[in-house]
């Protein structure tokens, strides 16, 4: 091997790390406290031609990896674009090579960073330091973060021995990509076991009732013999998957072949994320595993029923569930057999912890590669991640042993794993809900919690896994409230109050504040639930998250009426449901005009109305800004709708040909603190229509108002008055 230039020779962790020591912000280039490199890029374009491996390795990451691009990546979910795709790979002039050498100053830095963690986090957050941050040019006084300035080298232990530097863990495993391998096994039954024999904030072993089916898969040392399990209520340890159909599954359970699968189901003719699973649960010595298609009858609706109600419980009382995260659809399998090849990337180096240290004291280098995965993306963007029902299978189980492309990961509520060792944070996962996890296994933990969770921050949870809920895909639209209904029932008894077509009750005023997040959310043509509850559209929606005050504005929920389509299941289908509210309300028009609001003062515009869906007549494309304006028509106070434009200011005139059919009300849900003016009041209100066939009182939802400035004077002449919802 070619001698390193002295820059690299000299460079080292442990020097790395006492910089670290004087200035550490994760994300964030020190301004003095780096390690100097070359005084330029063509100097270290020099040193790589000359056979120094480090620099060869920064040079050849900095022309394989494509510089920030504003329009590209601004709206991206994760860097993507910070991983090595080869030089070659690229157009001319879009590599972070091509901005370095737009700079007039190109003096290259080096600073120590950890992949888990946040942007700004000190230095006592570190549990792993794991990446190399390259920087050319000179250090931004303002820093967004280090994405567009700098490039990435990813450092890599041995799995058989620990490097540790000043008290540092370094580095991360490389995992060993074949998941059905011993040593991924291994894991597994590592973390399960250590879950439940030393994690006192997890639910604590225990032997359950079993799912009314499951498959016996036998013992590991035998050769594999499947049956289905009628339980009659025994107990005992099962396995549960969360996976995507991803069309025709084959075989089923129905009611012609219950008998033939209590005696045999052949192994081989199952889909590959059956065979897996059930490898799995083998592996991990556990006897029994419980699959909805295999262990529901799937032709028969009662037994749907019925069992749709127990999901919850199924997944909370597994001993483990396994997830096929990346398995697009039954035949795919959980041991990736088409795992994209990682990209052929610059060749890896090795660096010295300590300086002056032999082979064995080194620590292994690598470019970021366009395929290398994180439990974060894997989260946001796998198959499951658009699924509705995986969603309170994800929540509701308490220990989650995971399988993407590359690694397998674990989940409990006490931690998350990775195969390669990389600790929970930036690069895990964007999804806790504490409170709610604190609700749902608060009973069950082998050191359970003194003090119960606080209601409003379990509902905050709870508003928020709706939000993510709402941007799931369902096969059957029908199933929107019951894909959601064992959370639901999980958490009920830490909530309080009744539980209304997924709307709480004792938090009805918040539960009625939401709105579509895109541009619409049309609901749903076959009625399934009552049009206030976010579960009558398919669409994607948002809730605000006002305090209101508990003043004479504060609307009351008088009465409710619920009919759910099984008497036995509150929490699933509905079919009618209704509720008597006394509130205030002003008379409301909908108009297609537009509006100029430049020159007119803060008071004047009342609030963004967000409608539903659009309306015939209306001539404004979806998502176009509607606001409304208080004026007087044919002698009555009231509100109009108009859309905004960006046109020349105009005069303020009231187009009484573009009002639109339909009548329509506002319905004060409740006050809030304006944030900085006490002359005015803060409200939301819910835009109603009213229904054609019903008696005057009658109403359905058609939209929000949410922060609406009002005048305090102006309420009193609101009317009080009693309305039911449908």
């Amino acid at each position: 091997m070619m001698p390193r230039c002295d820059f690299c020779a000299k460079l080292s962790i442990s020097h790395l790390i006492e910089l670290a020591k004087v200035e550490f912000e994760s994300g964030i280039i020190p301004q003095q406290a780096y390690y100097n490199h070359h005084v330029s890029l063509a100097d270290l374009e020099s040193s790589a031609v000359s056979g120094c491996d480090l620099c060869n390795l920064i040079f050849e990451t900095l022309r394989g990896v494509p510089k920030y691009d504003y329009e590209k990546h601004a709206s991206s979910p994760h860097d993507t674009y910070r991983r090595w795709v080869g030089g070659d790979n690229m157009e001319n002039g879009c590599s972070m090579l091509d901005a370095a050498r737009a700079l007039a100053d190109t003096n290259v830095k080096i600073f120590i960073d950890g992949e888990h963690l946040w942007r700004g986090d000190s230095l006592d957050k570190v549990r792993v330091f794991d990446a190399l941050r390259i920087h050319l040019g000179p250090v931004p006084v303002e820093q967004d973060g280090f994405d567009s300035d700098c490039v990435t080298l990813i450092m890599f232990r041995s799995p058989t021995s620990e490097c540790i530097v000043d008290g540092f863990r370094i580095g991360r495993v490389l995992a060993d990509p074949d998941l059905r391998s011993e040593a991924n096994f291994d894991l597994a039954r590592g973390w399960l076991n250590t879950c439940q024999n030393e994690h006192t904030t997890c639910p604590k072993t225990h032997t359950p009732g079993l799912p009314t089916r499951v498959i016996d898969v036998g013992d590991k040392n035998r050769d594999i013999k499947l049956r289905l399990v009628t339980t009659r209520g025994r107990n005992g340890r099962y396995v549960a998957l969360s996976h995507c159909w991803g069309g025709k599954v084959t075989p089923l359970l129905v009611t012609d072949n219950i008998d033939h699968f209590e005696n045999n189901i052949v192994f081989e003719d199952l889909p590959l994320n059956f065979q897996d699973a059930i490898s799995i649960t083998r592996e991990l010595n556990i006897r029994y595993i419980w699959i909805d298609s295999l262990c529901i009858v799937q032709d028969s609706k009662a037994d749907w029923e019925q069992e749709s109600k127990m999901m919850g419980l199924y997944y909370g009382n597994s001993a483990v569930t396994i997830y096929a995260l990346t398995a697009e659809r039954s035949t795919t399998g959980l041991f990736q057999r088409n795992t994209p090849p990682l990209e052929v990337g610059p060749n890896p180096v090795y660096l010295n912890l300590f300086p002056g240290t032999e082979s064995d004291q080194q620590i292994k280098v690598h470019a970021v590669n366009v395929n290398d995965e994180y439990l974060t993306e894997l989260d946001l963007q796998c198959p499951l991640a658009f699924r509705g029902w995986t969603l309170q299978e994800s929540v509701l189980a308490p220990r989650q042993l995971y399988f993407g492309h590359r690694q397998i990961y674990w989940k409990c509520p006490r931690e998350i794993q990775s195969a390669d060792g990389l600790p929970a944070g930036r690069r895990t996962s964007y999804h806790t809900y504490p409170s709610l996890i604190t609700a749902l296994f608060g009973g069950t933990l082998a050191n359970p919690s003194k003090t119960a969770p606080a209601v409003e921050e379990v509902l905050l949870d709870y508003y928020r896994l709706v939000e993510i809920y709402s941007q799931r895909q369902l096969s059957f639209a029908s199933d929107k409230l019951p894909a959601f209904s064992g959370l639901a029932q999980r958490i009920h008894s830490s909530i309080g109050g009744d539980y209304l077509a997924g709307l709480w009750s004792c938090d009805l005023h918040r539960g009625f504040a939401w709105y579509h997040e895109m541009t619409t959310c049309r609901h749903a043509s076959n009625y399934r639930a009552p049009s206030w509850s976010w579960a009558v559209t398919d669409e994607s929606i948002l809730f605000t998250d006002e305090q209101f005050k508990s003043d004479e504005f504060k609307m009351q929920l008088i009465s409710h009426s619920i009919t759910p389509v099984h008497p036995e299941n509150a929490y699933g289908q509905i079919k009618c449901g209704c509720l008597h509210i006394r509130g205030w309300v002003k008379s409301l028009h909908r108009s297609s005009q537009s509006m100029s609001f430049g020159k007119f003062s803060t008071g004047f515009t009342l609030s963004n109305a967000y409608y539903d869906d659009v309306v015939e007549g209306d001539g404004h494309l979806p998502g176009n800004v509607t606001t409304s304006v208080r004026a007087t028509i044919d002698n009555e106070d009231c509100l109009i709708t108009v859309h905004e434009d960006n046109k020349e200011e105009q005069d303020m005139e009231i187009d009484f040909d573009a009002l639109l059919p339909g009548q329509y009300t506002v319905l004060l849900i409740g006050t809030y603190q304006h944030h900085d003016r006490e002359d005015l009041v803060m409200a939301s209100g819910l835009i109603l229509e009213q229904l054609e066939d019903g008696d005057g009182d009658d109403f359905k939802r058609a939209g929000l108002m949410p922060h609406m400035e009002l005048d305090p004077d102006w309420l009193p002449e609101w009317e009080e008055r009693r309305l039911k919802l449908f």
